[in-house]
């Protein structure tokens, strides 16, 4: 399947989104972020999707693969600083569904996981993809929001975007020039689709959360992440200057080295300030500077990793190492 240039500049877009929103930018601002960022990457996931033989092995080489490999790594890490080796333990094993340290590398986990469900619903249910939205819908509001093995309590609303990306690529292979025919109603709908986001994601909810996890309110949240993710897909399709950005479309496809990193980064420029005798910068609520650390961040994420590729070009050990950690 060829690439969608759109797509690759919108995970782009999305990538600095959870980037910034790690960043402790303005509440408002990382308020609206989170109610559309993770649900977006889920939607493209679904949207790209393509079955075929082996799809198991490649998706455990490209998702489970990296996320064993971090998360052992951090998770180490994280004992080695607090000695607490029980906790570790738990932590690597996500028994209580707690995540390590490195926490945005549930999302690996978390799609790999709803991309086999997927694939067990698609072979065994007919029109699975119909009936079991209604039926995430209910597992997500009924599901207590507490973590559980595995994040597995998460995993019903994190599958619910997955399939609905899937079910609109049909949508958006019938309307060749974008999810609409008629480009007279592009602007209108993007208008309504962000009011929808800014009122359902920012005025009448509170900061979602993952992790945690919390949602506040379920249906405020799905649809404030449904008109999100609708909103910026149609930009994207619509706006060559923005499907067409060559900086996006790059950083879409190093989008998992910079969430599988990004932490580390941050972790060290606390250290950093410790030892000058300053506060937390990764804590220090700023627009401004979660703005130039993300730039700062992602760009020195990417460095490392067309280094990881060139030295892999020319050694076997650092390729596997790429492939392990997740650098393509």
């Amino acid at each position: 399947m060829k690439r969608l240039e759109w797509v690759d500049a919108l995970k782009g877009f999305g990538i600095f989104c959870v980037t910034l929103g790690h960043l402790s930018c303005h509440q408002l601002i990382e308020t609206y972020i989170y109610s559309f960022r993770m649900f977006l990457f889920f939607f493209l996931s679904g949207f790209v999707r393509k079955d075929g033989e082996n799809f198991v092995c490649k998706k455990t080489k490209s998702l489970l693969l990296p996320f064993l490999a971090w998360n052992t790594v951090s998770v180490f890490v994280g004992c080695l600083v607090t000695k607490d080796i029980a906790q570790s333990l738990r932590q690597l094993f996500l028994l209580d569904g707690e995540i390590c340290w490195n926490s945005p590398i549930w999302f690996l986990l978390l799609l790999y996981m709803g991309e086999l469900a997927y694939t067990f619903i698609k072979k065994f249910i007919p029109h699975g993809g119909h009936i079991m939205i209604p039926v995430l819908l209910a597992l997500w509001a009924l599901l207590p929001e507490k973590n559980v093995f595995l994040k597995l309590n998460i995993l019903p609303v994190c599958l619910l975007f997955y399939i609905l990306g899937n079910l609109c690529r049909p949508i958006c292979e019938k309307h060749k020039k974008g999810w609409l025919d008629k480009d007279r109603y592009v602007l209108p709908a993007c208008g309504i689709l962000l009011g929808m986001s800014l009122l359902f994601g920012v005025v009448l909810n509170e900061r979602i959360s993952f992790t945690s996890p919390q949602f506040g309110n379920v249906l405020y949240c799905f649809i404030a992440g449904v008109a999100g993710v609708l909103f910026y897909v149609l930009l994207f399709q619509k706006c060559v200057f923005l499907s067409k950005s060559k900086v996006l479309s790059y950083l879409g496809r190093n989008s998992l080295i910079v969430m599988a990193v990004q932490y580390w980064f941050f972790n060290l420029y606390d250290r950093i300030c410790a030892r000058l005798g300053i506060g937390s910068i990764w804590y220090y609520r700023s627009t401004v500077k979660a703005v130039a650390l993300s730039v700062g961040t992602i760009a020195v994420i990417c460095f490392m990793a067309e280094l990881m590729k060139k030295l892999g070009n020319r050694s076997a050990f650092v390729r596997k190492l790429c492939l392990c950690l997740g650098v393509r």
